[in-house]
């Protein structure tokens, strides 16, 4: 019931570009790549989903946050007419994360997953079998809740819960 009020309340919500005095032709193109509408002017038809990015199911996983304390996305684009656009965000699940990496600053590097099924062992370096791709932080984009110092796991909001359901359980 928790994570249905705060999930189901953040996904009913309508989100919109703010233009806030941009060029009109940057805003045109954030709305194209992000599928909104432009704050102030009459909704557009939605265009096909194939290829194009769906900002509802992007928040939708983006909550994922809350329940594991992190969710991760690749930016995925492509070069269209001289200028990289925004294709899509791939989820990284959280189960997929082996480790994030942390610079001595506390700044994120980058994450590595473990090896898919039917990875293909060339793509990895000697010694490195069970490991999949290493995405650097220039191709993240990260959601950490209630992140604790440099955690970049964060903290799930079902973690105080977990005491008195343990104890239920027993």
């Amino acid at each position: 019931g928790l994570l249905t009020a705060v999930m189901w309340g953040i996904c009913q919500l309508r989100f919109v570009i703010d233009p806030n005095g941009a060029k009109d032709d940057l805003v045109k193109e954030i709305s194209q790549d992000l599928n909104l509408p432009v704050l102030g002017q009459d909704d557009q038809p939605v265009g096909r989903m194939k290829n194009r990015f769906s900002h509802s199911k992007f928040i939708t996983q983006a909550m994922l946050a809350v329940i594991y304390g992190h969710a991760w996305f690749e930016q995925v684009g492509e070069i269209v007419d001289g200028k990289w656009r925004l294709r899509k965000l791939a989820p990284r699940m959280p189960q997929t994360i082996r480790q994030i990496n942390i610079a001595p600053d506390g700044g994120l590097v980058s994450i590595m997953q473990w090896a898919p099924v039917g990875w293909n062992m060339q793509n990895n370096t000697p010694g490195n079998y069970p490991y999949g791709p290493e995405i650097p932080v220039d191709r993240l984009v990260g959601f950490i809740f209630q992140q604790e110092g440099l955690s970049w796991a964060g903290r799930s909001m079902m973690r105080d819960c977990f005491r008195d359901w343990i104890i239920k359980d027993r």
